[in-house]
């Protein structure tokens, strides 16, 4: 499957989602602090990763087409595993949005990155690139006010990641041909 239709979009498209995630650092802090204050923050975050799980599921399973159990399979352990994430590393909602946000990094990154490496190589390019953004993210938040840097962060950055290039290449790219 290709998302983008040349080099210079996907690069545009991934250095443009990076952006936003460094621009929006800081206002997420006062957005949090705001939730938080009215009590909101725990049904925001929750309605934000189920929306997100509902249209990747519905991409993956509706539009694609990947339906066979073993697809359902894959896709129910990669739910589970980010149950576990959610429940044991990311002990806030805030928190909790990283499942979501470094996930689509990671699959817009390994988009982008497969213009120039074929083959397997392609997916610990793209889990590098991700797992870097989100330490640049942690980097930015120890200046900022309302928020602060935290590798447990870190870790969930990158393993939300690396879950979500598992699903790319055993479910949206299995009929790819992976170089060895």
């Amino acid at each position: 499957m290709n998302l983008f239709n040349n080099k210079f979009t996907a690069r545009a498209v991934t250095a443009g989602y990076v952006f936003i995630i460094y621009l929006t650092t800081g206002l997420m802090g006062s957005v949090q602090v705001w939730l938080r204050q009215r009590g909101f923050l725990t049904v925001a975050s929750g309605l934000l990763l189920v929306a997100g799980a509902g249209v990747a599921v519905y991409f993956i399973v509706a539009r694609l087409g990947r339906r066979k159990p073993k697809h359902l399979v894959i896709l129910a352990a990669s739910a589970a595993a980010y149950f576990v994430l959610s429940v044991k590393f990311a002990k806030t909602p805030s928190d909790r949005i990283h499942l979501l946000e470094y996930s689509l990094l990671a699959a817009l990154a390994y988009y982008t990155v497969k213009f120039n490496v074929k083959g397997w190589p392609a997916y610990p390019g793209a889990w590098l690139l991700a797992t870097m953004a989100g330490l640049m993210d942690e980097a930015i938040q120890r200046f900022l006010p309302n928020r602060a840097a935290d590798m447990r962060d870190f870790l969930v950055n990158a393993i939300s990641a690396a879950v979500a290039l598992l699903v790319v290449r055993l479910v949206i790219e299995e009929n790819d041909e992976v170089e060895t």
